[in-house]
């Protein structure tokens, strides 16, 4: 194996945009909302079965959750499509569009 590894951490982040998004309180915030939408989902089984349920909808507050799982956990994506999709704002997103959905 080589030594030469090169681990991408926050602090390698050269945009100030980029050290916001993954401080601490953002990712443990990120993490308990991805939690909490983990917990209604597996509380309420049944209710994912329904027919009136969009599971398009539901589809993308999965992945909504486990982008925030991801954040939550402190990974930090090198490939840019990944640090698009895995970062707060689009899980926050991506869950907040299912909550509404829910309730209109």
């Amino acid at each position: 194996m080589s030594g030469n590894h090169s681990y991408f951490s926050i602090e390698s982040l050269s945009c100030w945009y980029w050290k916001t998004v993954y401080a601490f309180p953002v990712r443990l915030l990120t993490f308990f909302v991805s939690f909490l939408f983990a917990g209604i989902t597996l509380a309420m089984p049944l209710w994912l079965t329904e027919d009136a349920v969009n599971h398009d909808m539901i589809s993308l507050g999965m992945l909504g959750m486990s982008a925030g799982f991801v954040v939550g956990v402190g990974y930090i994506p090198e490939f840019w499509l990944w640090r698009i999709l895995f970062n707060p704002f689009s899980a926050w997103l991506l869950m907040g569009v299912v909550v509404l959905g829910v309730i209109f």
